[in-house]
């Protein structure tokens, strides 16, 4: 009785409340958050700096900051959290339901795991969509670094170069939301060279620190110079990336032999049971 009376309660919620949410936020077209989510905003945007303290929090806070442009990351992890807890709760309902039902243990125990796995799906994707950026911003990195090398050698200074080549990215790319940092550091009034150093709070590779201190170091060795370390640079990812292909290659075929020796025996077993049952 006690659950029948908390999930009516809770689709009263979910029908009733609703709260906007600023118009610079990229969540909703209707920029309303509706039912349980709209419940926990709130009360968890008051609480969300503490979870900075935390090497949790600050990971998935650069992932926001990565994955949302220009969105606050603060409000995007606590929509995260919200849906997350709106998960839970859904989860805990049917939890309280099957507890006054004759149900077979294992059904329970199936559903705690599903609302756990389902609170955890938010910050999931979250995680997934970092990911895929990351990957197609290491994978256009050589390409951007050939092209402002060949700019610089041509006559342009590096501000114009770099200028050049977010303009003509497209403007979903990942590496264009990378350079909008940069671009959004430089309207606070720092040089370009000093607004490249926002980048290891959204991607912690050592190509990117490579990349950091070449344009630290762009005023004292001269531009042809910095060209020619450039090229040498997108030189070295790709042979970082030749080296991590072949590793990989290397590591399938003993990957794949427990597979292959699970599925022959799972083979064998079918067809020496009914010869061995008959005896």
């Amino acid at each position: 009785m006690k659950s029948i009376i908390i999930i009516i309660l809770l689709i009263i919620i979910a029908l009733l409340n609703r709260s906007k949410l600023p118009a610079d936020q990229p969540f909703s077209r209707s920029e309303k958050l509706y039912g349980l989510v709209a419940a926990y905003y709130p009360l968890l945007s008051r609480q969300i700096t503490r979870l900075y303290n935390y090497a949790i929090g600050k990971t998935y806070l650069r992932y926001a900051k990565l994955c949302y442009g220009q969105a606050d990351p603060s409000s995007v992890l606590t929509l995260l959290i919200s849906q997350s807890l709106v998960y839970l709760t859904i989860g805990l309902a049917v939890i309280l339901l099957l507890l006054d039902q004759t149900v077979d243990p294992l059904v329970k125990l199936i559903a705690v795991i599903s609302s756990l796995l389902l609170a955890s799906l938010p910050f999931v994707k979250l995680r997934r969509r970092y990911n895929e950026m990351t990957h197609d911003i290491m994978y256009a990195m050589p390409t951007f670094v050939y092209q402002l090398a060949m700019l610089i050698r041509s006559g342009a200074t590096v501000e114009a170069a770099v200028h050049l080549i977010y303009r003509r990215l497209e403007s979903d790319h990942a590496l264009t939301k990378l350079l909008d940092k940069v671009y959004l550091a430089t309207e606070r009034g720092e040089h370009l060279s000093d607004a490249f150093g926002v980048l290891p709070e959204l991607i912690e590779r050592r190509e990117i620190h490579h990349l950091i201190l070449l344009m630290s170091q762009v005023s004292h060795c001269g531009v042809y110079h910095f060209a020619d370390q450039l090229i040498a640079l997108g030189d070295m990812i790709i042979r970082d990336r030749q080296t991590m292909v072949k590793t990989i290659s290397e590591q399938l075929s003993t990957k794949l032999l427990l597979p292959m020796m699970l599925s022959m025996i799972t083979i064998m077993v079918i067809l020496v049971y009914p010869i061995l049952a008959q005896l």
